[in-house]
């Protein structure tokens, strides 16, 4: 309503109105010919008010102040002035026809309106003359008389009916456009539609598939059912899954009815379940096919669907297919997008299954490989297990690997000629006899074959019973036409492999028959580089007087035999040559052309070449190798007895010698290039000390180098280690071998040689008789033998000292009985001997004799002879002779 002041300013102090007490509302005027609702003047108290009614049927009203009773209020005492009165039951007055929902707000508001003396405005709803209700917009307006006093209230009572229920409609299309856009899934869209719809709007939503085809001979579809207020929520459940089925089978019917546009009206197949009902529908349309209609229903308690409720459902309804359509186009979409996942999910499956049965190297390994991807394309407790056939006649099954728990290795079968190997320790035993179905689907393969758990179990007989309900599955694993294996998998859940399972399972075993095709070919080559190392490699090392040798060797893996070698040789004169060496590669090459540089190296060495000799020759034969093939060596020859160590390195990592002290150095002079690589010359050759006690370690690279480092961290790594090795032989070889990374890809060989420690000096104190002199002779022969020294270096030593200890006798106790001192003593490669008497020292009595210190310089390399008041003494020093031909 719009209300224009058309009168003449007054003073506020004394507006203008009735007279207090008034019982005649203020005076209304309209045009003397007006409609009666044409606009509408309000004279009071000098004031015009104009009022224009608009929307629905306006009432006008007024009514005098209230009484002196509490409860009065203006709804009381209202009195109707103009307008269609006719339209509300309004005969037991004003209050009491208003809904008793909305009359203590009314009362409430009214109340506080004539207290303060103010406008008010309100909604609430009015009973009709036929017993409904409908909407009112109250609008009140103070009025007062000439002097000031309030005199009541005119106002307006607006007919909103229709504008509220377009409100509700434009709310309810809202409500149903969030709930069908705010969730990604439609099974949420659709319930949350329901429940906007009922129970609001009606009492049963539902989806009706189209009719079937004409013949009739289609089962009618059922309806979907949204919501239902005659139903508890949890009686209507429906996933998604089961609305993308009833979406695709209603519009495959639709595509194969070719229908009417529309449906037929009616309550179709939604039936009421007692009582009258009320049934509107509405065409839901999907991509311009007839998919089915939305039917709402109404019970019999409340007002009929009318032509705005029909407008609002077929607007629901196109809404609705809408979404459907939406959803149809995105369920096509995810299916192609799951199709095309599945696709490349299974080819990325193939392709990690393909890369480790590359990396597999063992037959053992590929059947591992095997039964980790069946089980991932199965169930994660299923228990599969690969069987392998040996290479020759009657060799049986034998299980390679299996997903249950440990089992005890089988036994070695004998005159197994290539076949696949029984498994590495902690495996399953053999297969004998074999599951009925196995020895079938072996003697007769066929792609597939799947039956009871207690036809085709029984695969791995170390595993336990499998439950009644399992289900087999066995397939072969065929080479070139023949079965090489079979592949058995139990599944604990009893159902039945899917399509997409089985192309699994037999690419999975026709992928890795292939493996096992290469790994038994690997298998054979490593037994044979095995059995050649093996051969070649000595399997003691020979005992050398004054020394000891230690080796140890391990390869990369069992099945990653290389060219790495060690070798000890004597040499004539007490002297020992050791050696090791490395030839780059795997397998039987590298072990054929390590056989043939070892004993070409060795023969050298045992002839008595110096090392770099030997390298120099062997040089010779490594450059027939292929280009290729690298050969590196380090060879030392060690002379116990005189101290010494001569070696020479074509590059190889270079040797340690760690002395007495627990020094440890590191052999870098004579470093030369690999054997084969350059000119044929003698290879540089190094000459050093080795006091005795001392260690000489030689080694390949794999004991010190590592991925994850450079190589000078592992040779300080080794260094640290052998520094603080003092104790037996054995077991500083085994503590340099655990310097081994743990996942090393190379062969580690390591031999150390130790000399024995220098023999204690030897002290005797004698009388200086006969008898004396023969113990002197027998005792120093004695200690000079364990000292290393030849027989005829110890011969002319005593000789030495006798012809020293004589002299004493004769000059210094003028062959009377006297006492002499006698230290013996390594120094290096020399013996030093001291010779003490107290008597005074006598010149000859005979011109021909004193011959005895000529004799001792002759024999000896330095004699001293310091003679004094207190007695004499003899210095004699004598190194040790080199052999004849070093």
């Amino acid at each position: 309503m719009r209300m224009t002041d058309t009168g003449a300013g007054h003073d506020p102090g004394t507006s203008p109105g009735h007279t207090a007490g008034s019982e005649t509302p203020p005076p209304v005027r309209s045009g003397a010919d007006g409609p009666p609702h044409s606009p509408l003047e309000l004279e009071t108290g000098g004031r015009r008010l104009l009022l224009s009614p608009g929307g629905g049927p306006v009432i006008f009203w007024g009514c005098h102040p209230a009484g002196s009773r509490p409860d009065d209020s203006p709804l009381a005492h209202r009195i109707s002035l103009l307008g269609p009165i006719e339209e509300w039951d309004l005969a037991k007055g004003w209050a009491e026809a208003v809904h008793h929902e909305d009359r203590d707000r009314c009362l409430a508001s009214y109340r506080d309106a004539h207290a303060e003396q103010r406008a008010f405005e309100l909604q609430y709803r009015l009973r009709r003359a036929d017993g409904g209700y409908g909407w009112v917009h109250d609008h009140g307006f103070p009025c007062f008389d000439p002097t000031g006093a309030f005199a009541g209230f005119f106002g307006t009572c607006t007919d909103i009916t229709g504008l509220r229920r377009d409100q509700e409609r434009e709310r309810l299309l809202a409500d149903i456009a969030t709930a069908l856009d705010t969730s990604p899934s439609l099974t949420t869209r659709l319930r949350l539609a329901g429940h906007v719809l009922v129970p609001e709007f009606a009492d049963l939503c539902a989806i009706e598939p189209a009719a079937p085809g004409p013949a009739g001979t289609e089962r009618a579809a059922r309806p979907l059912v949204l919501a239902d207020a005659t139903r508890p929520p949890g009686e209507i459940a429906f996933d998604e899954a089961a609305v993308q089925s009833w979406l695709a089978d209603a519009w495959n019917r639709a595509d194969s009815a070719g229908g009417p546009p529309h449906p037929s009206p009616g309550p179709g197949r939604i039936r009421p379940r007692g009582g009258r009902s009320e049934v509107a529908s509405a065409p839901l349309l999907a991509g311009g096919r007839l998919i089915g209609a939305l039917r709402l229903r109404r019970a019999g308690t409340r007002p009929p669907f009318g032509a705005e409720d029909d407008r609002v459902v077929e607007e629901l309804a196109r809404r609705l297919g809408l979404h459907l359509d939406y959803a149809r186009l995105l369920g096509i979409e995810r299916a192609a997008r799951a199709k095309v996942e599945r696709a490349a999910g299974r080819a990325a499956r193939l392709q990690r299954l393909a890369a480790e049965l590359s990396s597999a190297l063992t037959a053992d390994q590929v059947a591992a490989v095997i039964a980790a991807h069946a089980r991932s394309a199965t169930e994660i407790d299923a228990r599969v297990t690969v069987v392998g056939i040996g290479g020759v006649p009657g060799a049986g099954l034998r299980v390679m690997a299996c997903t249950c728990a440990p089992h005890e290795p089988p036994p070695p079968a004998s005159g197994d000629g290539g076949g696949l190997p029984a498994g590495p320790p902690g495996g399953p035993a053999a297969v004998d006899p074999p599951p009925p179905a196995l020895a079938e689907l072996l003697a007769r393969p066929r792609p597939f074959w799947t039956g009871a758990a207690a036809e085709g179990a029984g695969a791995c007989p170390s595993c336990p019973p499998p439950v009644e309900t399992g289900r087999a599955v066995l397939l072969p694993i065929s080479l070139l036409g023949e079965p090489v294996g079979a592949l058995s998998i139990v599944l604990p859940s009893g159902r039945e492999p899917g399509e997409a399972e089985r192309g699994d399972l037999i690419a999975i075993a026709e992928l890795g028959a292939q493996a096992l095709g290469r790994a038994r070919r690997f298998d054979l080559e490593s037994r044979v580089a095995s059995t050649l190392q093996q051969s070649v490699l000595p399997d003691r090392l020979p005992p050398v007087p004054g020394a000891t040798a230690r080796a140890r060797y391990r390869p990369a893996s069992e099945d990653r035999l290389g060219g790495d070698w060690y070798d000890q040789v004597p040499v004539h004169d007490g002297r020992v040559a050791v050696a090791v060496g490395d030839v780059s590669g795997h397998g039987i090459g590298a072990a054929a052309v390590m056989s043939q540089i070892r004993g070409v190296l060795s023969a050298y060495l045992a002839e008595g070449h110096p090392p770099g000799r030997a390298l120099q020759l062997t040089s010779s034969l490594a450059e027939s190798l292929p280009a290729e093939v690298m050969v590196t060596a380090c060879c030392a020859v060690v002379d116990p007895a005189a101290g010494t160590l001569e070696y020479a390195n074509a590059g190889h990592p270079p040797p340690l010698v760690r002395t007495p002290d627990g020094a440890v150095s590191f052999l870098n002079a004579a470093l030369g290039p690999p054997l084969g690589i350059g000119e044929a010359e003698d290879a540089a050759m190094t000459r050093l000390p080795f006091p005795p006690g001392s260690t000489l370690l030689l080694y390949t690279d794999g004991l010190i180098e590592r991925r994850d480092e450079n190589l000078g961290s592992g040779l300080a790594r080794l260094s640290d280690r052998l520094a603080g090795c003092a104790g037996p032989l054995d077991q500083t070889a085994d503590a340099l071998l655990a310097l081994t990374a743990t996942a090393s890809q190379d062969d580690v060989t390591i031999l150390l040689l130790s000399t024995d420690p220098a023999p204690p000096g030897l002290e005797l104190a004698l009388d200086g008789d006969r008898a004396g002199l023969a113990e002197l002779r027998e005792r120093l022969s004695e200690w000079l033998g364990t000292s290393g020294f030849e027989p005829e270096d110890a011969f002319e030593i005593v000789l030495a000292c006798s012809e020293a200890a004589a002299n004493s006798i004769e000059h210094g106790y003028g062959f009377e009985p006297g006492p002499i001192e006698v230290r013996a003593e390594r120094a290096g490669d020399a013996v030093r001997l001291v010779l003490r008497d107290r008597g005074t020292w006598r010149e000859p009595r005979v011109s021909d004799r004193g011959r005895g210190l000529h004799v001792m310089r002759e024999l000896m390399d330095s004699v001293e002879v310091a003679a004094g008041p207190d007695g004499t003494g003899v210095t004699m020093v004598r190194n040790r002779r080199a052999p004849q031909g070093e």
